[in-house]
């Protein structure tokens, strides 16, 4: 823009001016910076996108933990009585069918 160079001669009021006006442009585009991104739609749907990525994975692990660990108990109940083993392994089964054919679906 025209601005003529900074003077000793300058009034001190213009001097303030001046700085007050650079303050001002120095927030306003702060603050123009802080609008975008907050409307940045795409950006946050993608953020949005990760956090429920992150939070389906933890899901899926904690539950193949459990069916591993019940797994482990099913085999050790069919040593030591292979008779109920059948009504075991479809009362584990089940659960873990059913959240397989859930998630399956919600892909």
């Amino acid at each position: 823009m025209n601005e003529k160079p900074h003077t000793s001669t300058d009034p001190p009021e213009t001097e303030l001016l001046r700085a007050d006006r650079d303050l001002t442009r120095q927030e306003l585009g702060q603050t123009l910076a802080e609008l975008t991104s907050k409307f940045d739609l795409k950006a946050r749907a993608g953020e949005q996108l990760e956090h429920t990525a992150d939070t389906a994975r933890e899901k899926v692990t904690g539950v193949r933990t459990i069916a591993q660990d019940n797994a482990v108990r099913v085999a050790q109940v069919a040593r030591l009585r292979p008779v109920p083993l059948a009504v075991v392994a479809v009362l584990l089964a089940a659960p873990a069918a059913w959240f397989v054919v859930r998630y399956r679906r919600n892909r």
